[in-house]
């Protein structure tokens, strides 16, 4: 099928329409139509209707241009009017019936795109892609043997940020096998959406709707406004967070570890508390007890 892209800001009235919850959306429509929504029109109908306004409710212009008599469109107006109770040859019903079915034709997009399924198949993916990144010998330290389920299990947690584990992992992964822990612990904290908006306007490209919608569905928002400065702010914020406890910890372990590994070990633990996941890279499954009272730490 031929798709019709249309730049954002000529959508018109549709930039407030595809900002609507959906809730919303169903009680507007049950109100116009009742128990008559028009999902399922046949295609003589709509290109009928569609025609129609083209013509600005012309009458005479329309049915020229459908090559059919004057009566055969009167009769197909008058059909529709029986079966949704508005009369399109009149400005208000018009007006109204437009809008309504923008809002069936949005709703209708929604359930095709299910923005459920497909965050959760993307919070799928980056788990897969973890563990299968966390197996490359170059992740793996010299001599370890990592069973795939235990890599699985590692990348789950950490995108889950549930701070399980099945093996140590200062003891298991080396630094790159550590970074990607790091970077699964943050996709997992912010939201595979949001660090795929942020990755989209670092490339310096356009959201599109629907990615915003996406968003809207998994930060759980009642409208698309903002979305893209919100996600914005969200990660501009945790950056700094993490900036500051990295700096905050790295005058901690400095004084235990040499420089360059104190710089990872800090940038790790800031990554990790931020979001809450309960990863260590200090190895011998010891975690931070051996600073629980480091107050600059804690």
């Amino acid at each position: 099928a031929e798709k019709c892209v249309i730049s954002y800001a000529k959508l018109g009235i549709g930039r407030l329409i595809y900002q609507l919850p959906v809730n919303l959306c169903k009680i507007f429509i049950e109100e116009i139509f009742g128990d008559n929504v028009p999902y399922d029109m046949d295609e003589e109908t709509l290109t009928t209707i569609n025609k129609f306004f083209e013509n600005n409710l012309n009458v005479s212009e329309t049915s020229r241009q459908l090559f059919i008599h004057r009566n055969t469109l009167v009769y197909r107006i008058e059909k529709l009017q029986k079966s949704t109770g508005l009369d399109i040859r009149v400005f208000d019903d018009a007006l109204t019936f437009k809008i309504a079915l923008m809002v069936v034709n949005y709703m209708k997009y929604l359930e095709r795109q299910s923005p459920a399924r497909i965050i959760a198949i993307g919070f799928l993916a980056v788990i897969l892609t973890g563990s299968f990144l966390l197996m490359l010998p170059v992740c793996v330290k010299p001599g370890v043997r990592l069973h795939y389920v235990d890599a699985l299990f590692t990348s789950t947690s950490a995108v889950c940020v549930t701070g399980l584990i099945a093996v140590d992992t200062a003891d298991t992964y080396t630094a790159l096998g550590q970074t990607v822990v790091a970077l699964l612990i943050q996709i997992g904290g912010l939201g595979v959406t949001s660090v795929g908006v942020g990755v989209i306007l670092a490339l310096g490209k356009r959201v599109n709707l629907k990615e915003r919608l996406l968003v809207k569905e998994a930060l759980n928002l009642d409208s698309g406004r903002g979305i893209v400065c919100l996600v914005r702010n969200v990660l501009i914020t945790t950056l700094c967070f993490e900036g500051v406890g990295a700096v905050l910890s790295f005058l901690v372990f400095s004084r235990d570890y040499p420089p360059l590994k104190a710089v990872g070990i800090s940038l790790f633990h800031s990554v990790a508390a931020f979001n809450n996941s309960g990863f260590d890279i200090l190895g011998g499954l010891k975690n931070l007890t051996g600073y629980q009272d480091n107050v600059l730490l804690n």
